[in-house]
């Protein structure tokens, strides 16, 4: 079932009525079940699928009880056996020279699996540090299938969505507050029925015409279409998501996160990270980044090259986790360069600049402008390695190159 769809707006309208029709605390975890389960349902995921959906969650859940009484050898272990289980059910190209093709043949497709690793290893390692008390099998299964972020996230933390469960038969809103919840779905609808579709369009006939032969000025505007159109697309997309489950949630008593803050206005790719897909960036942050920074000042000591090599490696995963094939690397690895290279930077300014100076730097509007422009097209570049064959990005790259390059001859 999408989300941007009137079946999907009749399905929420219908289970916020039964939701508040249902005063207690019980019948209304009752409803929330019955809602994720008929959103599952609506995917139509066969037998086979549903059994190792079933499987992923029943050894996630036993792992986690397992935990708390594990040697830390064995809870990484068991951390690892579910991400190669991850890995070879996402099918990632790099195990083909690797494993039998049978192996990764298999007709398995097992929605939100992206989403539900996540939340499995942040709950592993908070239930192995003592963070979080212990599971149940009822409140894991809630949280892992709810289907307000089942299929896109955004990813909550096992905490918050406690807070929300636990807090479920809460008094219903005053109308002021539902109608503003109502307004968030409608208008994440129009962001991607409207918005995203036409900028998609756009997009699909640039990328189209981006490969024949055409005079330079009229090349080169087809390329910046297909250029600008995808990442535009994206975020109307992503966002309009984020903003239907934020207002569905709202109706039901429930408080997620929120996932975007104008991240095209950032100032670096260490900034658009922390404004575009924020609680994937928070979850990068605290369990990738800062996990394999404080192990290798434990081991190696303090550094200059450990902060750019762990932001590196930490969103070249970002990149992978994305998807299963190159091009996504390819993503992952410009932003982890750039996010290095900031940090670099940032780096020679402390040495190089008092406090009082770096601020002025700072808050210096030409300065801040021409930084803003320059990680736009490092992150619209970086983009065009997103949707998949990389034969044909490079192809368009090199055409536009191509006419760039006769423009300036025939200026000159």
């Amino acid at each position: 079932m999408s989300v941007c769809s009137l079946g999907f707006l009749f399905f929420t309208g219908v289970v916020t009525l039964l939701f508040h029709a249902r005063p207690g605390l019980g019948g209304r975890r009752m409803v929330l079940g019955a809602a994720s389960l008929f959103f599952l349902a609506a995917f139509r995921p066969d037998l086979r699928s549903l059994a190792a959906l079933a499987a992923f969650l029943f050894v996630t859940h036993m792992s986690l009880r397992l935990a708390p009484r594990a040697s830390r050898l064995t809870v990484v272990l068991l951390g690892a056996a579910v991400v190669a289980a991850f890995l070879v059910l996402r099918r990632y190209s790099f195990l083909q020279s690797l494993l039998p093709a049978k192996l990764l043949g298999h007709p398995l497709e097992l929605v939100g699996l992206s989403y539900m690793l996540f939340r499995f290893l942040h709950l592993l390692v908070d239930v192995r540090q003592g963070q979080i008390g212990a599971v149940s099998l009822t409140s894991y299964l809630s949280y892992q299938l709810s289907f307000l972020t089942l299929v896109a996230g955004p990813i909550q933390r096992y905490r918050d969505f406690r807070a929300s469960w636990d807090t479920l038969a809460r008094s219903t809103p005053p109308p002021r507050d539902t109608l503003l919840a109502w307004d968030r779905l409608l208008s994440g609808m129009i962001k991607i029925g409207l918005l995203s579709t036409a900028l998609l369009y756009v997009y699909e006939r640039a990328a189209a015409g981006a490969l024949r032969e055409q005079p330079p000025p009229a090349l080169l505007l087809r390329f910046m279409a297909y250029f600008y159109s995808y990442p535009a697309y994206l975020f109307f997309n992503f966002s309009g998501y984020t903003d239907i489950v934020v207002g569905a949630g709202r109706l039901l008593n429930f408080s997620l996160p929120e996932n975007f803050d104008r991240p095209y206005l950032a100032r670096n790719i260490l900034d658009f990270w922390n404004r575009w897909h924020i609680t994937l960036t928070k979850w990068i942050r605290d369990y990738i980044f800062m996990t394999s920074y404080k192990w290798s000042v434990d081991r190696l000591g303090p550094s200059p090259f450990l902060g750019p090599s762990a932001v590196f490696v930490a969103l070249l995963i970002a990149g992978l986790w994305h998807g299963s094939t190159s091009n996504f690397a390819l993503f992952g690895l410009v932003h982890g360069v750039g996010a290095a290279v900031n940090q670099v930077y940032d780096e020679i300014l402390k040495r190089r600049l008092k406090a009082p100076a770096r601020r002025a730097y700072a808050e210096n509007a030409w300065i801040r402008g021409a930084a803003t422009f320059a990680t736009l097209h490092v992150v619209c570049f970086s983009f065009l390695f997103f949707p998949g064959d990389l034969d044909l990005v490079f192809a368009r790259l090199h055409f536009a190159a191509t006419a760039v390059a006769r423009l300036a001859g025939s200026a000159g």
